[in-house]
């Protein structure tokens, strides 16, 4: 229930001492090599547990026992058109992986997307997003670009108008930009 693996790492160090423990996240992993080596590794110990970030099923290639998915409701709060693609991707990979369970931890199980997920029903999910997609006017059906640029508001304004100008016969409209404070 709190940010970061840490302390489902903690949680699970209290509750299973001597259980070997083994991470795939950015922050403890260097290289791609050295995330298959403890890939490698966790397979090859029994009994063992493989905590990790989104990071870590790119190195999981081999079936497992028992897969979970934590604080996933993070997610839904992602600015993103493309969050519930992301978020299907992640339940659909995590529970392919397992060969009996698969438990997933949200305070939102009413979203359509567990019920996607859970039931692989991947055409249904297609269809929702494409008609939301499609009242949203999100590509497919527009193509949307996304120019930053940063620093003082009055050298912003000219440089954004001089970019909607150039797009203008493309239809293009101008979000305005972000002032903090």
């Amino acid at each position: 229930m709190g940010i970061g693996i840490e302390l489902i790492e903690e949680e699970l160090r209290a509750l299973t001492p001597e259980t070997p423990l083994f991470k795939i996240e950015k922050d403890s992993v260097e290289s791609a090599k050295q995330a298959r080596e403890i890939a490698a590794s966790f397979y090859a110990t029994a009994g063992s547990i493989l905590i990790g970030t989104e990071m870590a099923s790119l190195y999981l290639s081999e079936p497992v026992e028992h897969t979970a998915i934590v604080s996933l409701d993070s997610l839904f709060s992602v600015p993103d058109f493309r969050i519930h693609e992301k978020i299907l991707k992640i339940l659909l990979s995590v529970r392919s992986l397992a060969t009996e369970t698969c438990v997933i931890q949200t305070r939102k199980p009413d979203e359509k997307i567990f019920t996607y997920a859970t039931g692989g029903n991947s055409m249904e999910f297609y269809r929702e997003e494409i008609k939301a997609r499609k009242q949203f006017a999100y590509p497919p059906f527009r193509i949307l670009i996304k120019i930053t640029t940063s620093g003082n508001i009055f050298h912003i304004r000219p440089a954004m108008d001089e970019i909607v100008s150039m797009f203008h016969e493309y239809g293009a409209i101008a979000v305005e930009p972000l002032t903090l404070q």
